[in-house]
């Protein structure tokens, strides 16, 4: 699991997900609780996303002319996503 954890976060680092936030000397990431809460709200949003897709029966991954997935599947996996990136970020 911290594999995967720790790819999912290298990756968003690259993405820019985490730029501008101090690192500890062990990596981990220096976060304020108010920048813990945004980021457990972008969780709620995933959440959220994923309620709607059921209530619509969106529940196959499809995909947008732009290629990004859509659909119940994808946003319970950006749910993971986000957890798995946060927690390794706090070296849980």
């Amino acid at each position: 699991m911290k594999s995967i954890q720790k790819e999912i976060h290298e990756t968003n680092v690259e993405k820019g997900w985490w730029e501008g936030y101090p690192r500890n000397e062990d990596g981990t990431v220096v976060m304020t609780a108010d920048q813990i809460l945004a980021k457990l709200a972008l969780v709620h949003s995933e959440v959220s996303e994923a309620l709607e897709d059921a209530r619509v029966g969106a529940m196959k991954t499809t995909f947008e002319a732009n290629g990004k997935p859509v659909g119940f599947p994808s946003e319970l996996a950006d749910v993971v996503i986000r957890v798995m990136d946060l927690s390794h970020a706090l070296g849980i």
